[in-house]
């Protein structure tokens, strides 16, 4: 059955509601901290890959990035990615790879080479990050911003296929399940990255 316009116009005001929510926080968060929440909402890498990213890890010349390895919540050093297939090319917009390159430019890398590091220069942690997230004031989660990424993409003409490649899901995900009601706010997306 295919929804009427009115769902779908009210459809495209939200997506474009949520798409100014995360604008708003990439404005609003730490300025330290802008390159990491615009990759998540761009590339739908989990936080743990995203803090595991070292500086040789992306390759601006082909804007993509490897990830090979997440940080580890419980203890300070990297572990594997969580599965096999999660040690990926991830490819990347413009907008990632100028907010990346800014980023670098700004605070370099870590002393592990690290990307994301706090005011100290030490690598970022979750344990760090999340008040960090909290202070926007937003009602998203970090990881609904996965669900906006994979969203974007089917809205830019991915593949639900492509999509499952990319963010490495267990299962296939309908465009629907990518615009995820929660008692928070709904998470979808409005154009690619």
């Amino acid at each position: 059955m295919r929804p009427s316009q009115a769902a779908v116009a009210a459809h495209d005001r939200g997506e474009a509601s949520r798409a100014r929510e995360v604008a708003a926080v990439a404005d609003g968060i730490a300025p330290r901290q802008r390159a990491l929440e615009v990759l998540l909402a761009r590339t739908g890498l989990r936080i743990s890959e995203a803090l595991g990213l070292q500086v040789g890890d992306v390759d601006f010349l082909r804007g993509s990035l490897r990830v090979e390895r997440q940080r580890d919540s419980r203890a300070d050093g990297f572990i594997p990615p969580k599965t096999r297939s999660s040690a990926r090319t991830v490819p990347l917009g413009q907008v990632v790879v100028d907010e990346l390159a800014a980023h670098l430019a700004m605070y370099g890398g870590g002393p592990d080479g690290s990307i994301f590091t706090d005011d100290l220069g030490r690598p970022l942690t979750y344990t760090a990050w999340k008040p960090l997230w909290k202070a926007t004031g937003t009602s998203y989660k970090t990881h609904d911003l996965r669900h906006y990424a994979a969203s974007a993409l089917i809205a830019g003409g991915a593949s639900v296929k492509q999509v499952q490649m990319m963010l490495v899901t267990q299962r296939p995900q309908s465009p629907s399940a990518c615009t995820r009601t929660s008692g928070r706010a709904t998470t979808s997306a409005h154009g690619p990255s």
